[in-house]
């Protein structure tokens, strides 16, 4: 799953899921990666939340104009989660995490509870 969104005039992040060997592995963790020429280019993608324990799922980007801020939502499977060890079910905990620059110091902000 992946979602691209438009942060100001020429901007636009992308995020996506992925997983080493495929889809629902523990190990299953979000990227993201940024234009700032309407899409024509664009960054290395970067880890922005580590599956780790439990695979997280479903990267809902929102930009708010307003305040500048962009959200990520994802989903984040738990204990209760598992299929089998090491793989993990679609679902688990709904989080967010913030960004005021579009995204780029994002990664050092630890997700909340949404």
């Amino acid at each position: 799953m992946s979602m691209i969104e438009k942060v100001g005039n020429h901007s636009l992040v992308a995020a996506f899921q992925a997983a080493k060997v495929h889809e629902g592995l523990n190990d299953q963790s979000l990227y993201v990666t940024f234009s700032n020429d309407r899409g024509t280019s664009w960054s290395d993608a970067t880890t922005l939340v580590s599956g780790g324990s439990y695979a997280v799922w479903g990267p809902v980007l929102h930009y708010d104009a307003q305040s500048s801020k962009l959200w990520l939502f994802y989903a984040q499977s738990g204990r209760f989660d598992q299929r089998s060890p090491g793989r993990s079910q679609v679902g688990g905990d709904l989080n967010a995490i913030t960004s005021q620059d579009g995204g780029e110091q994002s990664r050092e902000t630890a997700p909340s509870q949404a």
